[in-house]
């Protein structure tokens, strides 16, 4: 007889619609388990391996290559652990605490340093690795009898295209080790109380804190683990045994979940609630409903549901970016808010019928509505209007559902995979849907092989975003700076003027695109218009404290050091400083507004300060350099310049500084060998070939320094030093037409020096010219009064 309070427990499955076979099933062979696992990592790999030869992109920058902290190595790691996410790169805490992807990005450091290949693979292996866990973890939920069902859940979340951000974003590594560590907890806490045994409860609760410690969206599983365990009842343990023992378990993996949650949230909060500096804040152009009330925003965030569940369903196109105006303020005469809201609200009672039939759908549609209702802005606001990144965790639920839906309209087996229906239906259908996925996924991944494709082909597919359109122009100003050929460069340039403009036509009051322009413009020689957007970037429209304030304040300053307002550079440096006392790069800039000053010492105070920050600077020991050659001590001068070079044996620029300061201190086979080996390395680099020519000057070798003189001036048209010095060396081989002409080009670009005028003057004279000697020498001698 059975004792009075105590019910039984099948050991079925949870009954799934469509499913054929009979729910009991007590094996599977395991040659199908491990053909499955190795289905996934295969599958994954072929996906995501034209990933690996790519560069870093976006955050990368911020949490790898110049996150100081991180470029320490293993040695940074205890810092890791007690500040930010950003911390290393911005100077100051933002109220992110992920600790354990920054590790992994620590200890890559000190084994292959700064390449980004061994990141993508690793990326690639933990969303492999990920793909198995969503098998293993659903095959312990449905069963053996579901067991095909869970591996097409798995093949359906490994294709889907809507994680290409995630795994070729070395960044985005937050995601995929919450997902994992997420998921092991919920496996853990299946096998507990499946089990009984409780080391699988403490690995559940370590995992969700390693979750939390990879990304704060982890916190949803402290509703998804009690919900995938509500299942249980139909499957759970052996037959005699106490249901409320049962619910004890339950309730024990339950609670080891919240307190895993709760231990992150006390470490946090420990951390950041008393640093003064620790900042959380959004701008509208990140997220246009930072500013507004649960009302107002409401209407946005049930449209942005909307678009995540439609990118679900057509993932095409994909962008990284969905800011200001890719997504604006909605309202609730919009129709596609009401469509959303409809769509939601039926998803929401479909779930709620399923749940309480305790079907498996309902349990994949509120897995779905769980993890996609804290991006959504709605309970409150995030970062980030919406983020395809941020549909990682929703896109299972997405697949669970999808999965299950593919089952019950075929009438297939969740068993038998000799079941001609799953042969015959479930077997071309998920093919199809894995090609298209995939097809998808590998065309995707070509775009994020470095910042200038990425951004090239997403401003095609998010024409209205501001920040796409600057995220380009401000690339290709960078990489301008780096072109060698001319005309090559003012191709970039013209580009990124357009991009940058098309920014400020969306968005006018974005101060980094002013910035931008004014840079720009300053490059191209354009001072006026420099001068123009640089007024229009003020301390007030910079912004408040946070984030953006000090890089913006930081750009500011390089604008006017470009443009030797050298005491207003200072100033910015010295505010963006104030905000981030760690900025390296602030120092050594400040340090050269001072050289520019004549203010020696205070700028070799200010280098030596970045230096300290970061001893890894090859231009800081370079700039450090030329401040001591500035002071005529050699020995430091020297000292400092192979400093540079042990970073960077390749260094153009240092060899050139050598060069001179060899031939100073009247070394002149080692000023030779120093600029050519500059020259070597960087031919179109018009000061390698200036100083070249220069040094031969020196040598009275003048036919080689009219060579290579030429070239530099032909590299940079407007090189007034070249032009000087040519119309010199043309005067001393008897070429007196090139002294008019390159005189004369001289003049036009620089009429106040009168040694040109001299130089005209000079060759008219020689020419047999006397007139027009004597009218050159005249207005040489009016600009030298």
């Amino acid at each position: 007889m059975e004792k009075k309070g105590k019910k039984k427990f099948p050991s079925s499955s949870p009954e799934l619609p469509g499913n054929a076979y009979p729910a009991l099933v007590s094996h599977v062979p395991q040659k199908y388990i491990y053909l499955s696992y190795l289905t996934l990592f295969v599958l994954v790999f072929l996906l995501y391996s034209n990933t690996i030869k790519h560069d870093y992109v976006l955050d990368d920058i911020a949490v790898i290559t110049k996150n100081k902290i991180v470029q320490q190595g293993i040695s940074g790691i205890p810092v890791l652990l007690k500040t930010g996410f950003y911390y290393g790169y911005f100077g100051y805490n933002n109220n992110l605490y992920r600790p354990l992807p920054l590790i992994t990005f620590a200890i890559g450091q000190s084994v292959w340093g700064n390449n980004p290949g061994p990141e993508h693979l690793i990326n690639i292996i933990l969303f492999a690795l990920a793909a198995i866990l969503v098998f293993k973890t659903f095959r312990l939920l449905l069963g053996n009898a579901n067991w095909l069902i869970a591996f097409v859940i798995a093949i359906l979340f490994s294709a889907h295209p809507i994680h290409t951000e995630v795994v070729a974003n070395i960044k985005s590594r937050d995601e995929i080790l919450a997902f994992i560590f997420s998921l092991l907890s919920l496996n853990m806490s299946v096998h507990f109380i499946l089990n009984k045994k409780m080391p699988a409860l403490v690995i559940a609760g370590i995992s969700l804190f390693l979750a939390m410690l990879s990304k704060e969206s982890a916190i949803t599983f402290i509703l998804i683990i009690p919900l995938s365990l509500y299942f249980m009842d139909a499957y759970a343990a052996n037959e005699n045994e106490d249901l409320k023992i049962i619910r004890g378990r339950k309730l024990a993996a339950s609670s080891m979940a919240v307190l895993a949650v709760i231990a992150y949230l006390l470490i946090r909060f420990a951390l950041f609630y008393h640093d003064q500096q620790t900042t959380s804040q959004v701008k509208p152009l990140d997220n246009v409903m930072s500013n507004l009330d649960f009302f107002e925003r409401l209407p946005t965030a049930i449209l942005v549901l909307g678009r995540y569940l439609w990118l679900l369903l057509m993932p095409h196109p994909l962008v990284f970016d969905y800011s200001f105006s890719e997504l604006t303020v909605a309202n609730w005469d919009d129709a596609r808010v009401i469509a959303s809201f409809l769509v939601y609200s039926n998803l929401t009672l479909l779930g709620l019928s399923q749940l309480g039939k305790k079907k498996f759908l309902g349990f994949g549609i509120f897995l779905f509505l769980i993890s996609v209702m804290v991006i959504s802005n709605i309970p409150l606001t995030i970062g980030t209007g919406m983020a395809e990144r941020l549909l990682f965790t929703p896109s299972l639920g997405f697949c669970i559902v999808s999965g299950i839906m593919i089952f019950k309209f075929t009438g297939a087996s969740g068993y038998n995979i000799s079941d001609p229906r799953f042969i015959w239906r479930i077997v071309p259908v998920v093919f199809i849907l894995a090609g298209l996925y995939g097809f998808k996924t590998i065309s995707r991944n070509g775009d994020w092989k470095n910042q200038l494709t990425l951004f090239r082909a997403d401003v095609k597919n998010s024409p209205r975003s501001a920040r796409i359109h600057y995220s380009l122009g401000n690339q290709l100003l960078e990489e301008g700076k780096l072109m060698q050929d001319p005309d090559k460069q003012k191709k970039m340039y013209d580009e990124a003027e357009i991009e940058l403009k098309k920014t400020l036509n969306i968005y006018p009051q974005y101060a980094e695109a002013i910035i931008a322009l004014a840079n720009l413009y300053q490059e191209k020689g354009d001072f006026v218009k420099a001068d123009e957007y640089l007024a229009r970037v003020s301390s007030t429209n910079i912004g408040a404290a946070g984030a953006g304030r000090e890089q913006l304040l930081y750009n500011k300053a390089n604008a006017l050091l470009g443009l030797k307002d050298y005491r207003q550079a200072v100033n910015y440096y010295q505010q963006a400083l104030a905000i981030n006392p760690e900025m390296s790069e602030g120092y050594i800039n400040m340090g050269l507004a001072y050289k520019g000053m004549n203010r020696i010492d205070s700028a070799i105070i200010a280098m030596k300060k970045g230096i300290q920050i970061n001893p890894k600077s090859a231009e800081a020991y370079l700039n450090l350099g030329t401040c001591y050659s500035v002071l005529n001590d050699y020995e430091s001068a020297i000292l400092n310049f192979k400093k540079s070079l042990a970073i960077n044996p390749d260094f153009a620029e240092v060899y050139i500084n050598l060069g001179d300061l060899y031939n100073r201190t009247n070394k002149p086979a080692d000023a030779e060998k120093a600029l050519r080996k500059a020259y070597e390395l960087k031919p179109l680099l018009p000061e390698a070939s200036f100083n070249l020519g220069y040094f031969y000057i020196q040598k009275k070798d003048y036919n080689s320094a009219f060579h290579y003189l030429i070239e530099s001036q032909q590299l940079r048209p407007d090189y007034i030093d070249a032009l000087i010095n040519i119309s010199f060396c043309a005067s001393q081989l008897g070429r007196y037409q090139d002294v008019i002409d390159y005189a004369l080009k001289g003049i036009a670009i620089r009429p106040d020096l009168p040694d040109l005028y001299y130089n005209v003057a000079y060759g008219y004279e020689k020419s047999g010219n006397r007139a027009k000697a004597v009218e050159y020498k005249k207005l040489g001698d009016a600009i030298h009064k």
